[in-house]
């Protein structure tokens, strides 16, 4: 299981901590977006290297969305699209 990729090296989950050339390595499964952002939650709250990856990673998720992806999480992850009546997003409940 990957912890984070760095540039060009990604480090494993276990023990010990440690790293190998991305070069070296083969995707066997790729996780849903959904599991993607669970576990980073999950792993932002430890301390080290891990951490601070996940925490970096979430805030490059959250800075990407869009301001109707925000909004849409504001009121309960809801499906929310862009209203081109009022130029304001538009909630789907």
């Amino acid at each position: 299981m990957v912890a984070y990729v760095d540039s060009n090296r990604l480090a494993w989950c276990g023990y010990p901590d440690g790293t190998a050339p991305l070069a070296d390595c083969e995707l066997i499964k790729q996780v849903t977006d959904a599991e993607h952002l669970e576990w980073l939650q999950a792993v932002a709250k430890v301390d080290g290297r891990r951490g601070i990856m996940a925490r970096r990673a979430l805030d490059e998720i959250l800075i990407g969305r869009s301001e109707s992806d925000a909004i849409a999480r504001l009121v309960g992850g809801e499906e929310c699209q862009d209203d081109p009546r009022r130029g304001m997003p538009e909630v789907r409940r």
